[in-house]
């Protein structure tokens, strides 16, 4: 694990953490493939939610395309995904690359605390 993608405990529900945080281009996809396989080698890990922290990240063409294929690829492994640190720009297109990867469900939040609020809900 690095300081960018981590697993935490709130309330015993876990947590996987994805740092987008103020990354571009390659390293973005970088961290992206490192999110991916940490789900997928901790795909015993029963009710994983996941947090990513979008903040002043530059996402664009082939890093979208790579972020829907992920999508698709830890789908069956994650019960909920929330999001935070978009601009109101940015948050529409997230949506929509959710929406057309068939991603994991996906709130929006402006804080970290107002996200993970949401993955602790039972629902």
């Amino acid at each position: 694990m690095s300081k960018r993608v981590f697993l935490f405990y709130e309330n015993d529900q876990p947590i996987v953490s994805f740092d987008a945080s103020e990354l571009y281009a390659e390293k973005y996809i970088e961290t992206l493939y490192e999110f991916r396989d940490f789900v997928l080698d901790n795909e015993e890990i029963k009710n994983l939610c996941s947090l990513t922290n979008m903040t002043d990240a530059k996402v664009f063409g082939e890093n979208l395309n790579e972020t829907k294929k992920v999508a698709k690829q830890v789908r069956p492994f994650l019960t909920r995904r929330a999001v935070y640190g978009l601009s109101t720009a940015k948050l529409i297109l997230a949506k929509a690359v959710n929406m057309f990867a068939g991603g994991t469900p996906t709130k929006y939040f402006q804080t970290r605390e107002e996200a993970i609020a949401y993955l602790l809900q039972n629902e």
